[in-house]
């Protein structure tokens, strides 16, 4: 995997070329993605989470009820819904539009998707495991006639993409409900494909 990345990221820094050329990415738009593209290579899962959230993953919470925070089966793991919980509490709480701006609900959605692949590693133990995000169901608490859910739900998905990449990219829904648990703005599940671990021998003959 390293020499794999090596080489790519090679590649990339081959096609910025001469200072000129460089000055000129820095126009486009190229260099930013070679950057970035060091920077997917580089940082694990969990890193980049720190670098985007400010914070490392907290200890997992207790269920509300009687069931587990997520589920796996086969190469798929399913999370039960989360609430945008960071330290015990609520990071929000009421309806979007009437007590919760739409910029915190937007936050709380990060948030929820953050406990969801803090659920996931909680049975897979390291989320270097994840090979695809596949469906993301975003429920959003807000007052009669809010037809803005697509907007809410996009902080999940956009953090999802800032962390995975286009392995972040996923089928969604977003839906709007009269309620949800202890008042959360916004609860979020998620469908995660994990990657198919087979050994492979490198370099040994």
């Amino acid at each position: 995997l390293f020499f794999k990345q090596k080489t790519a990221y090679d590649v990339a820094q081959r096609l910025v070329g001469s200072e000129m050329c460089i000055r000129d990415s820095f126009k486009s738009g190229v260099l930013p993605q070679i950057s970035a593209f060091k920077y997917m290579c580089t940082k694990t899962i969990e890193e980049k989470i720190k670098d985007i959230v400010g914070f490392a993953l907290p200890p997992l919470g207790k269920p509300l009820g009687a069931y587990v925070a997520a589920q796996k089966h086969g190469n798929v793991v399913y999370t039960a819904g989360q609430l945008p919980m960071k330290d015990g509490k609520l990071l929000a709480q009421g309806k979007i539009g009437a007590t919760v701006t739409e910029e915190d609900a937007i936050k709380c959605a990060r948030i929820c998707a953050l406990n969801c692949l803090n659920a996931t590693k909680s049975v897979i133990g390291d989320l270097q495991h994840i090979d695809k995000i596949l469906k993301v169901n975003v429920f959003v608490n807000a007052v009669q006639g809010y037809t803005s859910q697509p907007k809410i739900a996009n902080g999940a998905s956009d953090f999802l993409v800032q962390v995975f990449g286009e392995s972040g990219k996923h089928a969604r829904a977003a839906v709007g409900v009269a309620d949800l648990p202890m008042g959360a703005p916004v609860e979020i599940d998620m469908i995660i494909a994990l990657k198919e671990e087979k050994i492979q021998h490198l370099f040994l003959t």
